[in-house]
């Protein structure tokens, strides 16, 4: 068995890392490389943040994940988790459809808990995926790599990895996966 690779991505809120992964998802749709896994883009509505979606991104079925409201539930902070949108996203981590890249956007509060994205979660801290890229928060990145099995790299976003186009993206974890020394302080 290899050595897992995994590629942390973390950076502050908002700062572009699950758009920067959609449009990467895209490319790979575009050439045929193989991932699976899901990402959590914000909803809005009328400018305001109204919630935080699941998108499936090999269907690019997307559901609503998370909202702000006062309703009992399982909640981090303002948000409220809906149960059976955690149990599709988990879905798209099933054994059958290893094949590629995972994708992970984003291992947070509730994986640590034992719960949201328990399926890729579990996996990760088991070295069960060749290759993973994971979007964990700045102030998580620690704890998270401390339970997980593998090496791994960690790449702080900035304003040079969000120009990047995605063809420079793909180049970019193609390097990585493979062993080639990379600047990480971009």
């Amino acid at each position: 068995m290899t050595t897992p690779r995994v590629i942390i991505l973390t950076g502050d809120r908002g700062v572009g890392k699950t758009t920067w992964i959609l449009a990467l998802c895209r490319y790979w749709k575009e050439v045929n490389r193989p991932f699976f896994g899901t990402a959590e883009p914000k909803i809005f509505e009328n400018g305001e943040l109204v919630g935080i979606a699941a998108r499936d991104l090999a269907s690019g079925q997307k559901r609503t994940l998370a909202v702000r409201d006062d309703e009992p539930g399982l909640r981090i902070g303002r948000w409220r988790f809906l149960e059976e949108v955690i149990a599709f996203a988990n879905e798209c981590y099933q054994p059958d459809i290893l094949e590629g890249i995972a994708v992970i956007d984003e291992i947070g509060a509730l994986e640590l808990q034992g719960l949201g994205l328990s399926v890729p979660w579990g996996a990760l801290k088991n070295g069960r995926y060749p290759r993973a890229l994971l979007v964990v928060r700045p102030e998580l990145v620690e704890e998270v790599q401390s339970r997980m099995a593998g090496d791994r790299l960690i790449i702080s976003f900035s304003a040079e990895i969000l120009r990047m186009g995605p063809n420079e993206m793909d180049l970019f974890i193609e390097k990585i996966f493979h062993g080639f020394p990379i600047r990480t302080d971009i």
